[in-house]
């Protein structure tokens, strides 16, 4: 099934693609796979069966088979679906095939071996009435036209297909099961042998429920989705539950339902990782959506650093601020954070050709062996109010109207206690009048983050959930944003994407 990518023609926009996680993709590859896909209703089940559909389209032949959701509706809401591959008429409409379908008789004396015990197990399970198949020899002839239309569509077309690659989505096999009265555990178990095990095609159940069950036992591989809320805000999740045969790097993956495609997004190994010399990469992050207008005069900025987020991912941030600012020769002053600048604050990878613009006033105490060079203020360290002098931060930048102050506030309060409270937030207050501005970046360690919540102007929190990094403002409120990378390639300009 050929896809193309095709234009909007009311709004102009061009279809967003869609991506599914390698690890699923390396899964389906070799055929002969069943997926139990599921989650509660709005979870975005159909789009990411369809997703994967249309990911392998180029490969083999691909069907869907819906017995809840129209083929109009569809059309509506997912109108970059090739729809040749619906297979949908037999629920309304019955069978474009007449044919018959031939079972085993293997499955079938098992069956009346089952019910001769007494099996207690089969009380759930489809019972086929008198006349509905016959018995010729070893071979069990059922009419499937008359009981299951949209199953006798999809054996026809795997039949006259002829590729001997088939890859098939059912949607929903509860609903299936409950329109027709047979039990969805037999109704899986006997595609499961038919198609699966026999014929080497792949086959997508999805399950309208989220809650764990004897079912997951009968596919090859389980995925679950859900939404989580995070600070008021509502965040999808893809987890991957099982993949026989196939190793799980990424078990728990955030994805979007943009422009009604499934987009998985990659972790954070594509933006936060250590080369080969050891040494963190420092990624290249552009300051757009919350972060749009962080250096604007002033402004303060209240970032805090939840969670385990990586030091290479606050060391970006910090890096993408200076250069903002230096590029116009603002003046930029700071202290020598490990956190915001690494060992090598004056290296180029933080600040290129606009060293002369950046001091990095330094008490002696935070002073480390062979850190002083010219771009480093020493003070005695005794009173942050004399440390940060107006009139001597001025002195510094003659050619600057006004100043950047990057703030590490759990190293000021650590280096001069919680007395210098009243200090800092003088200080803060008269950068931002004098057209000034402050960026603040705190950790939950410290208590300093009381102090400044009214103060500031913009509230941005970064978290690290698991494989990704978000990023989201509570003043003013934003959606959820996650840190994206173009493409997986640790080099890649990183860029905030949101949720």
């Amino acid at each position: 099934m050929k896809h193309c990518m095709k234009e909007d023609t009311v709004t102009g926009i061009i279809d967003k693609k869609g991506r599914i996680p390698n690890d699923l993709k390396a899964f389906f590859n070799s055929g002969g796979r069943s997926l139990i896909l599921k989650g509660a209703p709005g979870t975005g089940k159909t789009t990411l069966a369809l997703e994967i559909l249309d990911n392998f389209s180029q490969e083999c032949e691909t069907c869907f088979i819906s017995a809840r959701i129209d083929e109009q509706a569809l059309k509506r809401h997912l109108r970059w679906v090739d729809f040749e591959m619906l297979l949908s008429r037999g629920k309304d409409e019955g069978s474009r095939h007449t044919n018959k379908g031939t079972l085993s008789r293997k499955e079938l004396d098992r069956l009346e071996s089952r019910v001769e015990e007494g099996d207690e197990s089969l009380e759930e399970d489809y019972n086929p009435g008198p006349g509905s198949g016959t018995v010729n020899g070893d071979t069990w002839t059922m009419d499937l036209t008359a009981i299951l239309p949209e199953i006798d569509s999809l054996y026809d077309q795997l039949a006259t297909d002829g590729s001997g690659k088939a890859m098939v989505a059912i949607d929903s096999v509860d609903s299936l099961s409950e329109k027709y009265g047979i039990s969805t555990k037999r109704l899986i178990h006997t595609l499961q042998k038919d198609l699966v095990e026999r014929s080497n095609v792949n086959v997508i159940f999805i399950l309208e429920t989220a809650e764990n069950s004897s079912l997951d036992y009968m596919g090859d591989g389980v995925i679950s989705l859900s939404m989580k809320e995070i600070g008021g805000r509502r965040l999808r999740l893809m987890k991957l539950d099982k993949l026989r045969g196939q190793s799980i790097r990424v078990p728990e993956i955030a994805f979007s339902l943009d422009y009604g495609r499934f987009y998985s997004f990659p972790d954070q190994s594509c933006i936060s990782h250590v080369s080969k010399s050891g040494d963190e990469k420092i990624p290249i992050i552009t300051l757009d959506g919350p972060l749009s207008g962080l250096t604007r005069p002033g402004e303060y900025t209240l970032f805090q650093i939840e969670g385990s987020v990586p030091t290479s991912i606050v060391q970006g941030l910090a890096r993408a601020i200076t250069l903002e600012s230096a590029t116009i020769s603002r003046g930029i002053y700071t202290t020598p954070s490990l956190r915001l600048y690494g060992s090598r604050p004056m290296d180029k990878k933080h600040i290129g050709k606009h060293a002369e613009t950046m001091k990095f006033i330094s008490p002696t105490a935070m002073l480390r062996r062979n850190s002083v060079d010219p771009g480093t203020v020493q003070v005695d360290g005794e009173s942050f109010a004399a440390d940060f002098d107006f009139k001597g931060i001025a002195a510094m930048f003659p050619k600057s109207r006004s100043q950047l102050f990057l703030m590490d506030a759990n190293q000021l309060l650590s280096h001069y206690g919680q007395a210098a409270i009243g200090d800092i937030e003088n200080h803060i207050y008269h950068l931002i009048r004098e057209g000034g501005t402050c960026i603040n970046f705190t950790w939950p360690a410290s208590n300093q983050q009381d102090m400044d919540l009214g103060m500031s102007h913009r509230l941005l929190k970064i978290t690290n959930l698991g494989p990704h990094i978000l990023l989201y403002g509570e003043k003013p409120h934003s959606p959820i944003y996650i840190l994206a990378s173009e493409a997986e390639n640790p080099n890649a300009r990183v860029f905030l994407q949101v949720l």
